[in-house]
């Protein structure tokens, strides 16, 4: 989770992709 779980916290309430 590198360039994933940066724009994660951000998106994590509509996409959790670092999840």
């Amino acid at each position: 989770m590198s360039e994933e779980g940066k724009r994660g916290q951000g998106d994590a309430s509509s996409k959790p992709v670092f999840t």
